[in-house]
């Protein structure tokens, strides 16, 4: 019997087809794979903006409440407890004594935030900053020197084009450099602290200058902003740190529109007033003597900076010569003599005449 073959019309892929086929599947899961790395490093880099954000407002609420900013916490200084910023003093627990170090990483505890904020977006703490001297007038962590404007000394400058030699200024090094400085070091980590509580290797000084600069320790008061780039920039070497600063008037600006804190010059003229209104208190216990400027303390204008007290006549005579008695000043917002932004304020030899004699002060010869 005749029994027809079964023909399907079909036939197998060749080696070739299926090499084809294999280069453009990989290349499609390389492209997918390229892609997806490259949405998980913009959600990082979002996500530590988000954070930076976060940590800039606790600490502006945190110096509305306390007059004072926060030490940096230090996780592997010995017999620290991890999260509690305030032990990183000259003496722990004691906030009137100078932070011990002005570096380290986001007291979270003390802001009352999450652990979780205090990290990068690659899991890493952030390095804080904050502006504290051994002068109270120019330190930012002790309550009883605060004042609304008073300077940083924080230097953050950009690097544009990244192989400039050319620093551009973000702060101005006179009235407005930063007080407080938060940087993630990126997908690297060089530098950071990291959850276990040590800290990684820190950038080469060489090939990697511009983050060994923001990764710096005690010494550094200057950090640089770059665009992020995996490549090895020549010089200044690759980057992919997100720094964030707060100056003064970044961290008083809620306040200062709620009314919750006066302007830096409306706090200059109240000080004056209390020095002025202190200095005639004292020249009529002794008979119009005005008391010594080398031996009085002033109080600190709005930019955190001690008035100036002039005393140019005393004691104060009977004599009706007009002349001025006393002077106080505030040097302004760049903080030298001279210049427009200087505030003066003269009391004259009548005016406190005057006022002795309405208070029934007897004057001196």
């Amino acid at each position: 019997m005749y029994s027809p073959s079964l023909r399907t019309g079909s036939r197998g892929f060749s080696l070739i087809e299926l090499a084809i086929a294999l280069v453009i599947v990989m290349t499609l899961l390389t492209l997918g794979i390229t892609a997806f790395s490259v949405q998980m490093e913009n959600t990082a880099v979002s996500v530590t903006k988000k954070k930076q954000d976060i940590i800039k407002d606790a600490l502006s609420a945190y110096l509305g409440k306390y007059k004072r900013l926060p030490c940096p916490d230090i996780l592997d200084a010995v017999g620290n407890i991890v999260g509690r910023g305030d032990d990183n003093r000259a003496t722990a627990e004691d906030v009137a004594t100078q932070c011990s170090k002005d570096f380290g990483v986001v007291p979270y505890i003390d802001l009352g935030l999450p652990r979780d904020i205090a990290l990068d977006g690659w899991e890493n703490y952030f390095t804080y900053r904050v502006t504290t001297d051994a002068t109270t007038a120019l330190d930012w962590t002790r309550s009883g020197s605060f004042a609304v404007a008073k300077p940083g000394k924080l230097v953050v400058s950009e690097r544009s084009p990244a192989t400039s030699a050319v620093l551009v200024p973000l702060t101005n090094p006179v009235t407005e450099n930063a007080v407080v400085v938060l940087v993630s070091h990126g997908k690297n980590g060089l530098g950071a602290w990291t959850v276990q509580g040590t800290r990684n290797v820190l950038p080469d000084a060489v090939a990697n200058s511009d983050e060994r600069e923001n990764a710096d320790d005690a010494t550094n008061l200057l950090f640089i902003r770059r665009e992020i780039t995996g490549i090895a920039v020549p010089t200044y070497g690759p980057y992919d740190d997100i720094v964030a600063f707060m100056k003064a008037s970044d961290l008083v600006a809620p306040f200062a529109k709620d009314g919750t804190l006066k302007t830096p010059e409306a706090e200059t003229v109240q000080a004056m007033t209390t020095a002025i209104n202190a200095i005639i208190g004292a020249s009529s216990a002794t008979g119009g003597a005005l008391p010594d400027p080398a031996l009085y303390t002033m109080p600190v204008d709005g930019w955190g900076r001690p008035l100036v007290y002039t005393r140019v006549t005393s004691p104060i005579l009977l004599s009706t010569v007009a002349a001025d008695a006393f002077k106080v000043t505030s040097y302004g917002p760049d903080g030298a003599l001279g210049g427009t932004d200087d505030v003066t304020s003269t009391i004259t030899v009548d005016v406190l005449r005057g006022l002795y004699v309405r208070a029934g002060v007897t004057l001196g010869p």
